[in-house]
């Protein structure tokens, strides 16, 4: 037979077998369609080299300017609340109301060392804290145990939960005698804890620690947390910014004084907003909200879930309450001067999530969708239902591209552009089983309007933190998979990258994407791992690639390859083309083969290995490309195999 192009047709197709996707792609990592054919991702560096990381799971990124010109990205984690530039970090998590002004006196030596260990006990009665929230101490004037008093004044996170009265905290030195100590003028100011770092209790129970140790058998020393995914809300007010932590207060933080941490808009002092700001004294502010968004076109700040108007504390789940028009401070329905109001909605039990698009705010309630439109005095605000059944899995799974806000269901993955339309997915089936259904509120959804992708990250079977994706081709109508942790994704903007957020075990880190070839995150920089692997091809007794009736006998293989042209790369670009052969659709690999890609720094781009021999024989051949190797940006052509018939399939 003569040379025969594998032509493929483009998007990975996963809902059902592999043999069943026979002249499709089946598995990828890494890999995206450019005009139908696969290209390799490209890098990522570090967003901010100078800065430590986050503490905690970063689920909530906002990019927005000041009047000073300084670019200013939002960062919200389970644990901590940050301001980042380009030369500026700051961490402006609030504290915990009960803990301002100046701190709560903890009592008489509240601080305990023990012997050979650097866990020191603090004794705060009725502490209502836990593990992964954040402590500063002040006022120990000297040393415990061995432990100098500078360890102890300072912040500290809480690593371990004993009872109701007592925790532990962690500092460098090892006490060298168990001793309790502090004086009398020991305050501790906590810092605001938002929730945990996963989806569902984590608790301690009765013997979780061990046999002989200090805090003694059948005590639970670390493991009490947060009942609820930590996870923020926030958005510009003009050059400052509003957030909201899930079920939380709202604060407030001031560009002027970038440093400062977040304050509650409810105790914001007198003139914090300047000059002849509007309505000096909080009026009827929300205690709490589910979640927050700032409408800019009509400059209303709206809460939902909040806090009912004049409803002695009671939390509305189902409730939208907006501040007046241009003023935070005024949440006065009565007010007959400003636009403040509230609308109840009825479908639904609880808000779930909501964006704000040029035209409408969409809500999801746990049993419906609505459209929240402006529509100025008396009303101010007017709901409508777009759909009485349409739910979403959790609060940042959804994203607004191109005038289309997407988002991710329990069903699938839907567009609304006016009316609301299923996505077919062709990966669907497989998402289905490999999804952590207990951590599923994680989702998190964004775009890369560089290539016209919406992409969805979730956490696998095999995680309890994000660790996957799949990406739908908004223009192509194509989807694409692979493995990736990002807990948070956000888009370029006129002047900005792509920047996204990795866990780690106890910091979480930014990357900017679209930078460089390989992978950022270390030192020196390590190659991404990509592939892209298609289905099965057949043979019949006609010549083509369908029927299977024939075995084949594959001799040589003539890639169709291009490479990025990276000048920085300190490799030669490089990637493989794996041909494996399979008897039956359920039997294992049989024969394998593969041909090394590879251009030379100094030569035309597509001038490569022109091709290479191989000796394979089976009832089906399945076509690979990967690349695990510095600097190595391809792109997938048609690639043609030399293969003949070689006797008849029984």
């Amino acid at each position: 037979m003569p040379w025969t192009s594998l032509r493929i047709s483009p998007g990975i197709v996963r809902n059902g077998t592999r043999y069943s996707a026979a002249g499709t792609w089946y598995d990828c990592s890494l890999v995206r369609f450019r005009d139908g054919f696969p290209e390799r991702w490209s890098g990522w560096t570090n967003a901010y080299p100078e800065f430590a990381g986050m503490a905690g799971h970063c689920r909530s990124l906002h990019r927005h300017g000041s009047l000073s010109g300084i670019m200013w990205v939002s960062a919200g984690t389970s644990r901590k609340f940050y301001m980042l530039s380009s030369d500026l970090q700051y961490d402006v998590t609030p504290y915990d109301a009960a803990s301002l002004p100046s701190g709560i006196l903890l009592g008489s030596n509240p601080l305990t060392t023990t012997t050979g260990y650097k866990d020191v006990k603090v004794t705060h009665v009725l502490h209502n804290h836990f593990v992964g929230n954040y402590v500063e101490i002040s006022g120990v004037a000297a040393a415990i145990g061995g432990i100098p008093a500078i360890e102890f004044n300072k912040e500290h996170l809480i690593t371990g939960w004993i009872d109701e009265n007592n925790y532990t905290i962690t500092v460098v030195t090892t006490a060298t005698s168990t001793v309790s100590g502090g004086g009398a003028a020991v305050r501790a100011k906590y810092v605001l804890g938002v929730g945990s770092d996963d989806a569902v209790a984590r608790g301690g129970g009765w013997g979780q620690d061990v046999w002989g140790h200090e805090f003694g058998w059948g005590l639970s020393r670390g493991g009490m947390t947060a009942d609820h995914l930590g996870i923020w809300t926030q958005d510009n007010w003009g050059e400052d910014l509003v957030a909201c932590p899930v079920g939380g207060a709202i604060y407030f933080w001031k560009a002027s004084t970038p440093e400062v941490r977040m304050i509650d808009i409810n105790t914001l002092p007198a003139n914090y907003l300047g000059p002849g700001s509007p309505a000096a004294v909080p009026l009827h502010i929300p205690d709490v909200a589910q979640f927050i968004i700032v409408s800019h076109r009509d400059r209303h700040l709206l809460a939902f879930g909040a806090s009912i108007y004049m409803g002695g504390g009671a939390v509305g789940p189902m409730m939208v309450r907006w501040c007046s028009q241009e003023n935070i401070l005024n949440w006065d329905n009565a007010d007959t001067t400003g636009t403040a109001g509230d609308l109840p909605l009825s479908n639904g039990s609880i808000f779930i999530s909501a964006i704000a698009t040029t035209r409408e705010i969409i809500v999801w309630s746990d049993q419906a969708m609505y459209s929240l439109q402006y529509v100025g005095a008396p009303l101010i605000y007017v709901a409508d239902i777009l759909e009485r059944w349409s739910d979403i899995v959790g609060l940042k799974a959804r994203c607004s591209f191109n005038g289309v806000v997407y988002w991710m269901g329990s069903g699938g993955f839907y567009a609304y552009a006016g009316r609301v339309e299923k996505i077919p997915c062709s990966l669907w089936d497989h998402i289905v089983v490999h999804i952590n259904e207990e951590q599923i509120s994680k989702v998190y959804a964004s775009s890369n309007q560089r290539y016209n992708e919406v992409i969805f990250f979730y956490p696998s079977v095999d995680s309890i933190e994000i660790d996957s994706y799949v990406a739908f081709d908004t223009v192509q109508q194509l989807w694409s998979m692979g493995a990736l942790a990002r807990t948070s994704w956000m888009d370029i903007d006129a002047t900005s990258p792509v920047i996204a957020t990795e866990p780690g075990p106890t910091i979480s880190r930014l990357f900017e994407h679209d930078r460089g070839s390989d992978d950022g995150s270390t030192e020196p920089p390590s190659p991404l791992n990509a592939f892209i692997e298609g289905g099965p091809i057949e043979l019949s007794a006609e010549g083509a690639y369908d029927k299977g009736d024939k075995m084949m006998f594959v001799r040589r293989i003539m890639p169709d390859v291009t490479f990025r042209d990276i000048e920085t790369s300190v490799t030669a670009p490089q990637m493989n083309i794996v041909l494996k052969m399979q008897d039956e659709p359920g039997s294992t690999w049989m024969d394998a083969s593969s041909s090394q890609v590879q251009r030379s720094a100094r030569i035309p781009i597509e001038q490569f290995t022109r091709r290479a021999s191989v000796r394979l024989r089976g009832r089906s051949l399945t076509i690979r490309a990967e690349s695990d190797t510095l600097g190595s940006e391809w792109r997938l052509g048609v690639t043609r195999i030399d293969a003949r018939t070689d006797g008849q399939k029984v």
